[in-house]
């Protein structure tokens, strides 16, 4: 048994040695090297173990939904928001201890008396102030309705919007963009951002918390674009009753941290938001939004050492600090 453990402590040694850590005795080869030595050598490589574990994390995040129609019954507003993107995280290097985290949940597309609906917000983790550069793990949004045209899908890739004058997706590279020749066009996504719908003069209803604005009604019913890492675009108008749904926000994890992702989309034309039923998932997250329901807001969870944490949308930044 003994010499099974000293060849365990070699081994990890080995390792230990060749990475930033330092242990306390050195082995040298035909060199003795003491019982009480040897524990201390124990002592610390189960102590850099357990560091690791504490610091592993898994991050589970849906973006918002996005936004259709308060109109029921009528064919013209069938339209169904595109459902937020779904990615998950495995970082397997160390996140240190004390090490605060910025939480963002998308809001889902709000119900807009017409054909065009806003976009649903982004959610993510941020190591510290939320920016592209700081992002750990981003789940797109999906874009709004452009009348009865379903918005595009939030992920990676993400899905453009449908009809004329639709918004283009985002990517992890570029907003999505306009279609070019629309007598009112929206804008393109941006970093963080979904793009708005367009109408005379350039104005649009807020966007959401991370997804693009509707132009409105009145006429003018063209749709936000879903929040990402990058935004998808919004779509234009003519001015009536022609006009395209939104595209869908990019979904981004990191390689940093050891980290190991993959990414989940939704389907266009489909409400249900992608990988439902998992067991963390919760509160109808990421669903587009259907004639008379809102979409789905976000959600965010991180497990570590099993112990898991919920985050919904709360309408602001909220904050975990790693264990």
């Amino acid at each position: 048994m003994l010499t099974i453990l000293f060849k365990f402590i070699v081994c990890l040694s080995l390792f230990l040695s060749a990475s930033a850590y330092t242990l306390p005795f050195a082995f040298t080869a035909g060199s003795p090297i003491s019982a009480s030595q040897m524990n201390a050598n124990f002592n610390y490589i189960i102590g850099t173990l357990g560091g690791f574990q504490a610091k592993i994390a898994t991050f589970f995040v849906w973006g918002g939904g996005g936004g259709a129609s308060s109109i029921t019954g009528n064919s013209m507003y069938a339209g169904v928001g595109g459902p937020g993107g779904f990615t998950n995280l495995l970082t397997t290097g160390p996140i240190a201890s004390g090490t605060v985290l910025t939480i963002v949940v998308g809001q889902g597309g709000s119900l807009l008396a017409d054909g065009g609906g806003y976009g649903g917000g982004y959610s993510g983790v941020f190591l510290g102030s939320v920016t592209q550069a700081n992002a750990l793990v981003i789940a797109g949004g999906g874009g709004g309705i452009g009348y009865a045209s379903p918005g595009g899908a939030g992920g990676n890739p993400a899905s453009a919007g449908q009809g004329a004058y639709a918004g283009g997706a985002g990517t992890v590279s570029a907003g999505g963009p306009i279609t070019a020749g629309a007598p009112y066009p929206g804008t393109a996504g941006s970093a963080l951002l979904g793009g708005t719908g367009g109408r005379p003069g350039g104005v649009s209803n807020a966007a959401l918390y991370g997804g693009g604005g509707p132009a409105g009604y009145s006429g003018y019913p063209a749709a936000g674009g879903g929040g990402g890492y990058y935004g998808g675009g919004g779509s234009g108008t003519t001015g009536s009753s022609v006009a395209g749904s939104g595209g869908g926000g990019s979904s981004y994890f990191t390689t940093a941290y050891g980290g190991i992702g993959s990414y989940s989309n939704g389907v266009s034309g489909t409400a249900a938001a992608p990988n439902n039923t998992l067991s963390v998932y919760t509160l109808s997250a990421g669903t587009g939004g259907t004639p008379g329901v809102a979409g789905g807001n976000g959600l965010v969870v991180i497990m570590i050492n099993g112990i898991i944490t919920t985050f919904t949308y709360t309408g602001a930044n909220q904050t975990y600090t790693m264990p």
